[in-house]
């Protein structure tokens, strides 16, 4: 199961993820940090969307690990034939 993030804002006991859980469903009910933005749209338009939102995720105080920032520039790359979209901070 690909997790596109697992962000944790400082003082949260537990982070918060959106994986295949979330971009698989085929329900209705969203209960990841996503707010059902990546719900039941497969991996692909997923990515995009995190993509796009990237900044306001760190913005919203949430933390992104350097290792899990390479690995959905890595999976974004594997999707788009090397084009990542995404830069180094």
């Amino acid at each position: 199961m690909a997790t596109l993030f697992r962000l944790k804002k400082p003082g949260d006991k537990r982070a918060h993820t959106c994986d295949a859980r979330c971009y698989n469903a085929k329900g209705h009910e969203c209960k990841c940090f996503c707010s059902g933005a990546n719900h039941g749209k497969g991996m692909s338009a997923a990515i995009d969307n995190c993509k796009a939102q990237m900044q306001n995720f760190i913005n919203m105080g949430c933390q992104v690990g350097k290792g899990l920032a390479e690995a959905i520039k890595q999976a974004v790359a594997d999707i788009t034939g090397g084009q990542s979209g995404i830069s180094n901070q």
